[in-house]
This record gives structure tokens, C-alpha cells and sequence, in this order.
């Protein structure tokens, strides 16, 4: 049963981990926001329709070679990149980019905007760990099942090496 719930737990974090990654908006929860056209420290400058590649370059977060937002404070910055990351299949379809930029909800107290950065952080971590903490799970059940068949080394080893598990 413990490893049972060791699965159930791991896939629940990834599952988690995958959500944020896909709705970072869901980390807002109760958070008062407004929206990023709103937002005292940033300013848009979006002309075209298209993202082709999101990415953050000091303090603006480009969508494409020329459309960017660009943010006063590093915190602010690096939460706009992440949450444009999160809906970045939903921008490419889009038929406004402007406007669904600008719909971006943005926290307006300073520590809710870093708490969700740190979330996510944290969560990014975890999912770095997970395919480590299932290897080692796996290797539990591996040890557990050659015991309860009561296999010798050799045969152990045989089995390992015909899986890849040993080189």
C-alpha cells in the first residue's frame, strides 16, 4: 500500500505541476489582480498578430522580433514571461493578440505577484525531482519483488542487465 500511495502522490504533484505550467493563473486563487493594461508599471507595445518565440530580455518580455511588454521591476517581468508561457498555444491561435494580452491578470499586491512566482519556482523544482523519486520507486519494487521470489545475485544481475537497468 505504501508504494501505492507514493505513486498516487508523485502522479498528483506532476499532474499539479502540468496544470500551472498550462493555467499559471491558477495560482492566483484569491488574489485581487487587474488586468496587465492596467498595471501602473507596464507598458505594451504590440502592433502585429503573431508570437513566434516568447522570451524575456532584460526588463521586456518579447513575443516576436519587434512586440514586447516592457515591465519596470524584475519581479514583474519575469511573472508576465511565465504567464505568457502558460497560455502560449492560446496566443498563437489567437485572432487579437493585443487583447489577450491585455486580459493577462496581473496580482496588485507586490506579495501575492512573488508568492505566485514562487510557486511556481518551487513547483518547477519538483517536477525536476519527480522522474529521480519514480527511478527510486521503481528500483523499491525491483529489490521488494527479487526478495519475495528469493533471487540470487546472479540471477538479479542477469535480469538487470537484460532490462538496462545495469550497464
Amino acid at each position: 500500500m505504501e508504494f501505492a500511495d507514493l505513486i498516487f502522490n508523485m502522479n498528483a504533484r506532476l499532474q499539479k505541476c502540468e496544470e500551472v505550467q498550462r493555467d499559471f493563473a491558477s495560482l492566483l486563487k484569491k488574489a485581487k489582480t487587474s488586468r496587465l493594461d492596467d498595471y501602473p508599471s507596464v507598458t505594451l507595445s504590440i502592433s502585429s498578430n503573431k508570437v513566434a518565440d516568447i522570451r524575456k530580455e532584460g526588463s521586456k518580455v518579447f513575443l516576436n522580433l519587434t512586440d514586447h511588454i516592457e515591465c519596470k521591476e524584475a519581479p514583474v517581468a519575469r511573472y508576465v514571461e511565465v504567464y505568457l508561457r502558460s497560455m502560449e498555444a492560446k496566443l498563437r491561435r489567437s485572432e487579437n493578440l493585443k487583447k489577450d494580452v491585455c486580459d493577462i491578470m496581473m496580482p496588485t499586491s507586490r506579495r501575492d505577484l512573488v508568492n505566485a512566482l514562487d510557486q511556481y519556482e518551487t513547483m518547477l523544482v519538483d517536477l525536476g525531482k519527480i522522474p529521480e523519486k519514480i527511478k527510486n520507486l521503481e528500483s523499491k519494487i525491483d529489490q521488494r519483488v527479487y526478495k519475495l521470489y528469493g533471487l540470487s545475485e546472479h540471477d538479479i544481475g542477469v535480469i538487470e542487465q537484460s532490462t538496462g537497468q545495469k550497464n
